[in-house]
């Protein structure tokens, strides 16, 4: 499993494929050259949702560099 992080409050940019917002890959603890046992568990934030009834649940495609898969989305108005 790979962990990819957008940065703070990009909810919005990232589902609107904005191509500023760049995901990061984050290395695994043993790739890493330290500090790790530093971060404590309440540092630490995952809040899962759940679907049900047949939801499909929201999802963004990147590609290997972090940026947007698809084009930017452009607001109805």
């Amino acid at each position: 499993m790979e962990l990819w992080v957008a940065p703070g409050d990009s909810e919005l940019d990232v589902a609107y494929n904005r191509p500023h917002v760049v995901f990061v890959k984050m290395p695994r603890a043993h790739e890493m050259e330290g500090g790790v046992e530093d971060v404590r568990n309440v540092e630490v934030g995952f809040q899962g949702e759940i679907y049900e009834g047949g939801e499909e649940g929201f999802r963004t495609l990147r590609k290997q560099d972090g940026s947007p898969w698809n084009p930017e989305i452009q607001p109805q108005t």
